[in-house]
């Protein structure tokens, strides 16, 4: 019990969530045999400067995901050049499609409407 306490609060803080990700996201990637990089989700951060990718919006570290452009289920890798922050309505309402210009422009809309109310 007291180390489930200890892992819980450890995937909360803000290093244990970035590495919490990473493993996750490997993981996912070897399941479906994609090509697997060494990411550091904190430098992804400051390459995006904090904004999510299809809505524009800034966000704390504490409110981003982080989402593979390519999805892992479609062949893309897990690699840094794969993986942009994102929002979290942007990112599951994305889930695993190819982002296509009307795809992301439909996603961006539905987001700030979301957002507005």
């Amino acid at each position: 019990e007291r180390e489930r306490e200890y892992g819980a609060a450890w995937r909360a803080s803000e290093r244990g969530r970035l590495l919490h990700c990473a493993s996750q996201g490997r993981r996912r990637a070897a399941q479906v045999a994609a090509t697997v990089g060494a990411v550091d989700l904190g430098v992804v951060y400051l390459r995006d400067g904090g904004r999510c990718w299809v809505c524009h919006r800034i966000l704390h570290r504490t409110q981003v995901h982080f989402d593979h452009v390519v999805p892992l289920s479609r062949g893309g890798p897990h690699d840094a050049d794969n993986i942009r922050v994102c929002c979290a309505p942007c990112n599951l309402r994305k889930r695993n499609h190819m982002p296509t210009p009307e795809l992301i422009a439909r996603i961006h809309d539905a987001t700030l409407a979301a957002v507005a109310c």
